[in-house]
């Protein structure tokens, strides 16, 4: 009688887990493939996929069996190639073992075998290789990372519990590593907070391009209880929500500080300590800003610090005497501010709104329609297009392969080797017509997020002056047309603000070189003598320099060219020096109309 046999296996690092569900889910498969029960044999352990096949007893005895006597198995059924074993060298080597001597291996996970009609299956082959050079690219780069920095084993036995944080895994020697696929989108969440997305968008953005989650791959074949909501889920259905990137954001083992038990300890990072501070600095504003979340910032998300490159937050009080300034995130530290100086909400809002009144070449672009937006429009709707004719395709082939099943079920004299063939084609067109899916969706996803980021309209000069009280939109046209802003500090009077402009989504070439007189809103704060006063320089002698948003220039000898710039004389030829640009009182900008 014909025997086939499967092979199960959980790692000892999984607790509770079970190898049961394999072994039922595979004995489903096998009889489809028209064996018997009474033709099944089965091996199964709990131990780690780390280990070597000499160290794995049950996978050591099927191994020496089928070395002995070849034909003992038509086939090994395993669901995935990583319950075979997840050191890609070994697993390798065990694969090519048993295809020399034309033992196939069915993987229940791709639907197909090692071995078809007697010859190395080409398609899985080339499935697996691909699978096995991306572990193999992950343990050499989780090698290098290594060379740099030896790992210390965590207090109290290293690794502690079965849940690894998202980023980082077990490396089968009681020792969190990089996971590098993972880094690269723990890379991706804080650049992403960074530019001002949110946790949910962030969240909702990997469940569309289908980023699996750490349960995704760690539970797959486990329903978890969630004791808050008392209900239960299948691990592989469990997707990313705005608290589990807030709690990406919030640990510190993401800059290389562990946090165990109170216990620091070193680990390899995954981002910068700049990074990390930058985005809990912004969370940490954007949780403390109680009733002032009603109010309208145009600048929101575009200065940035010149003396330490992190952001500017907005804080308003509409108190007499409180804050209405936009001011450095590292202020939110106790005895962490970098010295820069807060910048008044309305004079800097007040200046980029004449700026914009006063620029022929915006107001230009303003009149145009946008027709990046049509374009990127466009590209939606054919994608959406495709997406239907790919689901519809997709449906077909889905119900060809189900009565295909049932038609091969219903006539057991049907030839098997026919079937297979059928269903090995239409297998894999159902997964290429998959794959198209994704790639859909993925730019589905990113025209819209283009569409979310960029949300230019027709306009006039008229559409900016009756934009002037209405806030949400003059905040689109001013980040239209802003990709960032640096401010830094020029003596106690003034601020140097550089603004980088772009027109339909280019940055022009040079940036606007504002020098803002502070000094006449806090000399005359509640006067009503007080003055908006600006100047604009095309060049400057020290012309600012940034890396990383910080000012490199000497400042002192900056503000002695402004300052002389600024001073009103008489040259030889007659020429008088630049005077300040005094704003008119109906072009002030007001962040809450009890300013006024």
């Amino acid at each position: 009688m014909d025997k086939v046999c499967i092979y199960a296996r959980v790692s000892t690092n999984d607790g509770n887990q079970d190898y049961q569900r394999q072994i039922s889910d595979l004995t489903r498969t096998i009889l489809q493939h028209q064996y018997t029960e009474e033709q099944i044999v089965i091996y199964s352990e709990k131990i780690s996929g780390y280990k070597k096949d000499a160290d794995r007893p049950e996978l050591k005895r099927l191994l020496d069996l089928i070395e002995a006597n070849p034909t003992e198995y038509k086939s090994i059924y395993i669901t995935e190639i990583s319950r075979l074993g997840r050191e890609p060298k070994n697993t390798r080597e065990i694969v090519d073992k048993l295809s020399e001597l034309k033992v196939p291996i069915y993987i229940q996970s791709i639907g197909m075998s090692t071995i078809d009609n007697g010859q190395r299956n080409v398609i899985v082959s080339i499935i697996l290789q691909v699978l096995m050079e991306f572990a193999d690219l992950e343990t050499q780069t989780m090698k290098s990372r290594m060379k740099s920095g030896k790992l210390e084993k965590v207090k109290e036995g290293g690794v502690s519990g079965n849940n690894q944080p998202f980023g980082y895994i077990n490396d089968g020697n009681k020792k969190l590593v990089i996971h590098p696929a993972e880094a690269m989108v723990v890379e991706q969440i804080y650049k992403y907070y960074q530019e001002g997305i949110g946790t949910r968008a962030i969240a909702n953005t990997l469940n569309q391009l289908k980023v699996p989650t750490k349960l995704n791959a760690t539970h797959s074949d486990k329903v978890l209880t969630f004791k808050n909501t008392n209900s239960e889920k299948a691990g592989d259905t469990i997707e990313w929500s705005g608290a589990t990137i807030r709690q990406i954001i919030n640990n510190t083992i993401y800059k290389g500080k562990r946090n165990f038990k109170g216990h620091i300890f070193d680990i390899a990072p995954i981002v910068s300590t700049e990074l990390w501070d930058e985005c809990n600095d912004l969370m940490k504003s954007k949780s403390h800003r109680n009733y002032l979340t009603t109010y309208e910032y145009l600048l929101k998300d575009l200065i940035r610090c010149g003396v330490c490159g992190k952001k500017y937050h907005a804080k308003y009080s509409p108190l007499k005497s409180g804050d209405k300034v936009y001011k450095c995130t590292s202020k939110l530290k106790t005895g962490g501010s970098c010295g820069n100086l807060s910048v008044n909400i309305s004079l800097i809002e007040s200046v980029l709104y004449d700026q914009i009144l006063n620029s022929e070449t915006l107001l230009k672009n303003l009149d145009n329609p946008n027709d990046i937006l049509k374009v990127v429009n466009g590209e939606i709707n054919k994608f959406n297009q495709q997406l239907k004719n790919e689901e519809t395709a997709l449906a077909n082939k889905t119900k060809e392969l189900d009565k295909l099943l049932d038609l091969y079920l219903s006539n057991p004299n049907s030839k098997k080797e026919l079937f297979e063939k059928k269903e090995i084609e239409l297998s894999k067109i159902i997964d290429s017509i998959e794959q198209k899916i994704i790639l859909i969706n993925r730019e589905i996803l990113s025209k819209n997020l283009i569409i979310s980021k960029y949300n230019e309209k027709t306009a006039s000069l008229q559409m900016i002056v009756n934009a002037k009280h209405n806030r949400p939109e003059l905040r689109s046209i001013f980040k239209q047309f802003i990709e960032k802003i640096i401010v830094s500090p020029l003596g106690k009077k003034f601020t140097l603000t550089t603004v980088y402009l772009k027109v339909k989504g280019m940055p022009l070439p040079n940036p606007l070189k504002l020098v803002i007189n502070s000094g006449g809103v806090r000399a005359v704060r509640y006067n009503s003598n007080k003055k908006y006063e600006y100047a604009q320089f095309i060049s400057l002698h020290n012309e600012p320099v940034y890396i990383d948003n910080k000012l490199l220039v000497d400042v002192d000898e900056l503000l002695i060219e402004v300052e002389y710039e600024l001073d009103t004389f008489k040259s030889s030829d007659g020429m008088s020096g630049k005077k300040l640009i005094n704003i008119e009182r109906e072009n002030w900008m007001y962040i809450n109309k009890e300013d006024i």
